[in-house]
């Protein structure tokens, strides 16, 4: 038998298993390689499909924080480091949001959140553009860090124009990720300034924007820190360009073997590498330094964009360079830069802008936290470009002792959480005084707190010193209430609604009537320098004689008859029953001589009255004998009092003498109450804007004792100092102060501010007191006879959507001069036989 090698067959096999194992190598190789392909390509494009829907699911906010600093860091003297460490902080906490290592990477890729800085129309404002799904914990974590910030949701901004050009460039870093820019450490001032200076240039039709966006990224660019840090220490080098994947893996390979061989080096061999080690020159100590603590921190792929719109495509490129010249604050002189991405075009820029994208293949840019607080942070007080717009007044939260029903005066807004704030009716009769200058919204919440009550049922007066008010109130009454409404309108000439001013309804009444009616004309005329002691005597002498027959005649139009014609005088004394007034008359007033003579003081009197009586729109009203409606009844049946008295038909003085003598008589209404037991004294509610024009020194009486008769005032005024007298007197103003409950103050003067931030500190300060938007409020709310801390409050900005009724307001109108107006010709008559 021939003898084989089985040697050769061996090789065969062996060849044979090789090839075979190399072809299943390669098979394998491209099976793995297509499937990376396909997964990618999967990746790619399922993102691509959602960049869309992505940018449509995001929430814009708008972020707006005061300019001036709270009490406490104005004592601190923060400088500008330690106010953007906070910034700092506050991505170092978005990082844990954002980051989504528990979704499934087959889908997609953590989200991003922008951050934008827009120029438009003069004004730069803040915003952030989120997920929806990440808003809540986004707004948590940056009111952890900004307590004083609010955050509105908005509507999406646009700063292109149909016919204007653009201009748009991407901003890519110009060396290795591990070297950094520059950060706020090393400035002197707030390098956010530089940024907003140049969008501040623009003109009033140019719009720009900053966009930066942010997604958390993985550790591995902290690796690179390392393989860096190591090749310099080595003498071998450090970061020039982009990352060099090829020498990282060879670098590492390097270290994987040194390490492998570490254990086997010679003394001598390591003696050696260690003194080479120490060779290391300051430049290069600098380098390891700055890539050592840049990687210290969570890093976030970033992607920055300038848009410029503009009319002329010379000037959109011209300001989009400038803002891009403003990124060279940030270039480190041994570190990284901004620079240009060339790659991208303006067009690719401007769409991706618009989508908020962040594209799937973004070229590499990582920014630590350091580095994203010093190119992006909120405003604070060191930045310091005009236009910025500010939070003017501080916000905070309603206490949850907040009552959840009563008389609805608006919301809280706080934090997003919207709060209905509300005033129960037992804490409404310890008053309410509002505050705030002229188109603050001070009118238009006391007009929605009387269309309330009134369709609540309830009782009320409104006093109203411009006629328009009550115009829009009348347009607003429902149709049920329409009988109940009373319009007290002294421009109507045709049919006067009589109201007499010593009217009274039981004997003790009189002395009460004729007190308010002397603080009346105090008011008006200042008794106490241009009447004295004899004034005050035959005034009040001459009225209570007047009221002691009201059969011949009781109104004022009697007082100067009494005083200057001795037949009408001896008439009424011949039917008076009150021994002290006949005594003065008959034993005092008509024997005494001098100055003090009956006829020397006559004129002093009747010059005060006769304005009134001789004057046609006054006479036909406060010459009537019988008043055209009784107040008491008017309160205890919940009727609708409403005093059109405007200035500008029927006269200034004219219109505060009615006003106060109905504040007057209302006071007495609800003092007579004291016949009826508590429990069935209905509300009444009592509304007087401008009410320093309409309320005597009385009002300490008023506001301490009128809550017993469920008498509850509103009153409101523009500016503090209408409530003291020309002559320095603060009574009125103590009265307030001493004794209202609840404050609603909206935007004051500084002065005011000042004067009302003990009401509001340590929660509000004077700044925020003047600078408050229109419509927002701050509220000091008592319930239960303790004022709650003070927070803000959104008030009812446009009373004009509230529903109208111009036919009700027409009823309303002719069934008050019908019921309780009466022909002037008629009064005129009755007058005419009376005098």
């Amino acid at each position: 038998m021939e003898y084989v090698d089985n040697s050769i067959y061996q090789g065969a096999d062996l060849a044979t298993n090789l090839l075979y194992f190399l072809y299943w190598l390669v098979v394998i190789t491209i099976v793995i390689l297509t499937a990376i392909l396909l997964i990618n390509t999967y990746r790619y494009l399922r993102y691509q499909s959602k960049k869309i829907p992505r940018a449509l699911d995001m929430v814009l906010l708008k972020i707006m924080l005061p300019k001036k600093s709270s009490r406490e860091e104005e004592e601190s003297k923060k400088d500008h480091k330690e106010l953007l460490s906070r910034a700092s902080q506050m991505f170092s906490s978005l990082y844990s949001v954002c980051d989504t290592k528990i979704k499934n990477w087959w889908h997609e890729k953590s989200p991003h959140i922008s951050f934008e800085i827009v120029s438009q129309k003069g004004e730069i404002f803040f915003y952030i553009a989120l997920p929806k799904e990440l808003l809540t914990l986004v707004e948590k974590q940056i009111h952890s860090f900004y307590p004083d910030a609010v955050l509105e949701e908005t509507e999406r901004h646009n700063i292109f124009q149909d016919d204007d050009k653009y201009a748009a460039s991407e901003l890519t870093l110009g060396q290795s990720v591990a070297m950094p820019i520059k950060t706020y450490k090393e400035f002197e001032t707030d390098p956010l300034n530089t940024i907003t200076n140049t969008l501040f240039k623009l003109g009033p039709e140019e719009a720009a924007a900053v966009q930066i966006l942010i997604r958390p990224t993985k550790t591995k660019w902290q690796k690179i820190s390392e393989h860096y840090i190591h090749s310099l220490q080595e003498g071998r080098g450090g970061p020039g360009g982009k990352i060099d994947w090829v020498k990282i893996a060879e670098s590492t390979s390097k270290l994987g073997g040194e390490l492998a061989a570490a254990p086997f080096k010679t003394e001598e061999v390591a003696k050696k590498e260690a003194e080479k080690t120490k060779t290391i020159t300051p430049i290069t100590e600098q380098k390891i330094k700055m890539i050592g603590e840049k990687a210290a921190f969570v890093g976030f792929e970033a992607l920055v964009r300038v848009v410029v719109s503009s009319d002329q495509e010379a000037l959109a490129k011209m300001h989009l360079n400038n803002i891009v010249s403003a990124f060279s604050v940030f270039r480190h002189p041994s570190g990284n830069f901004f620079t240009p991405n060339k790659k991208q075009t303006s067009k690719i820029v401007a769409e991706n802008f618009v989508f908020r994208a962040f594209p799937y293949s973004a070229e590499k840019n990582i920014l630590n936290t350091e580095e994203l607080a010093s190119i992006f942070h909120f405003p604070n007080r060191y930045t310091d470009t005009p236009s910025i717009v500010w939070l003017l007044s501080k916000r905070a939260a309603a206490p949850p002792e907040t009552p959840k029903e009563g008389l609805y005066l608006g919301v809280n807004i706080y934090r997003g959480l919207r709060t209905p704030v509300y005033m129960r009716p037992k804490d409404r009769v310890r008053h309410t005084y509002i505050v705030g200058k002229t188109g603050s919204g001070k009118s238009t919440l006391m007009k929605e707190m009387i269309i309330q009550d009134i369709k609540n049922g309830q009782g009320l007066c409104y006093i109203d010193p411009h006629g328009t008010d009550a115009d829009d109130i009348l347009l607003r009454i429902p149709k049920e209430r329409v009988g109940d409404v009373i319009l007290f309108n002294p421009a109507d000439f045709e049919r006067p609604i009589g109201i007499n001013l010593l009217e009274y309804t039981r004997p003790e009444e009189k002395t009460l009537v004729l007190n308010e009616l002397m603080n009346v004309f105090d008011k008006l005329y200042d008794l106490r320098s241009t009447g004295g002691p004899m004034f005050e005597q035959y005034f009040r002498n001459a009225a209570l004689l007047v009221m002691e027959h009201p059969e011949s005649g009781s109104t004022i139009m009697e007082i100067p008859r009494v005083l200057s014609d001795e037949d009408f005088r001896m008439m009424k004394l011949s039917h008076c029953a009150n021994p002290i007034i006949k005594n003065y008359w008959l034993k005092e007033a008509e024997k005494a001589g001098g100055e003090a003579a009956l006829a020397n003081i006559v004129p002093y009197i009747t010059s005060k009255l006769t304005q009134f009586i001789a004057n046609d729109i006054m006479r036909p009203m406060i010459a009537q004998q019988k008043s055209a409606f009784n107040l008491r009844e008017v309160m205890d049946n919940q009727k609708i009092l409403i005093l059109r008295l405007a200035k500008g038909q029927i006269g200034e003085m004219n219109a505060y003498l009615l006003g106060l003598i109905m504040v007057s008589k209302i006071y007495l209404a609800a003092m007579s109450r004291v016949d009826m037991p508590e429990q069935n004294r209905k509300p009444f509610y009592l509304y007087i804007d401008e009410f320093q024009n309409f309320t005597t020194d009385s009002v300490a009486s008023i506001l301490s004792e009128a809550r017993k008769y469920q008498l509850a005032l509103t009153i409101g005024h523009q500016f503090i100092n209408q409530l003291i007298s020309k002559g320095g007197d603060t009574k009125i103003k103590d009265a307030v102060f001493g004794n209202v409950g609840t404050f609603i103050t909206f935007r004051v003067g500084e002065e005011d501010a000042e004067f009302l931030q003990k009401k509001y500190e340590p929660v509000f300060n004077a700044y925020d007191i003047a600078n408050l938007e229109s419509g927002n409020a701050y509220l000091s709310l008592l319930v239960d006879n303790t004022n709650l801390r003070p927070f803000s409050l959104n008030t009812f900005l446009d009373f004009s959507k509230i529903e109208k009724n111009p036919k009700i307001a027409e009823a309303i109108i002719g069934l008050s001069r019908l019921q309780y107006g009466r022909d002037r010709n008629i009064v005129e008559e009755e007058i005419r036989d009376r005098a």
